[in-house]
């Protein structure tokens, strides 16, 4: 066991010290779409989920370290849409990591963050005001280079979201979400 490990991290250590580029911020859009379901413990102990259909776009910028690895802020809206017609709306900033595998031209990637986020229009529920709520994203995606300044991003992420504690006129309500997206983005490199 010992052996395997020490070969694997000889091996990203070899591919960390492989990459030598410039270092360069980057801004973007991004693109989602996906699913997941939104799970609810209500006040007199019994729980219920939800499936959702969810849509998201991100504003985003980012920096390229030598190393080809990133770090990338995004203000991001997701829309979620639940199978009895229902709406919700949840806007936040979210903080990643991609931690590249090579420096070439299509460039596979493993990606963590976190983020803060708003479950809008809540108040009317909640006595303290809209819910808030903390993102934690795991995705694996490409990064493809098709011009000096340009790259496309493709990625698979698995978003969860837990929700602060809603406090409502019957009692305390537990939410949360949790979302796969596959989504798509373009990028501009200074």
């Amino acid at each position: 066991m010992k052996k395997l490990a020490l070969c694997s991290a000889l091996a990203l250590e070899s591919l960390h010290a492989a990459a030598d580029v410039s270092p360069r911020f980057y801004a973007g859009l991004n693109l989602s779409t996906g699913s997941g379901t939104e799970n609810v413990e209500w006040y007199d102990g019994t729980e219920t989920e939800a499936d959702i259909d969810v849509s998201g776009s991100a504003i985003y910028g980012g920096y390229v370290f030598p190393s080809n690895n990133r770090f990338e802020i995004s203000l991001t809206s997701i829309s979620a849409s639940y199978d009895e017609g229902d709406d919700s709306d949840f806007s936040g900033i979210d903080f990643d990591w991609k931690f590249t595998l090579n420096d070439n031209n299509v460039t596979p990637y493993l990606g963590v963050g976190f983020g803060l986020y708003t479950y809008e229009d809540t108040a009317d529920v909640n006595k303290g005001g809209d819910l808030n709520g903390i993102a934690f994203t795991l995705a694996g995606g490409v990064l493809a280079k098709v011009h000096e300044h340009v790259e496309l991003d493709i990625a698979l992420s698995r978003k969860g979201i837990g929700w602060e504690t809603a406090k409502t006129e019957s009692g305390d309500v537990d939410v949360s979400e949790g979302m796969t997206m596959l989504s798509f983005g373009a990028h501009y490199l200074f």
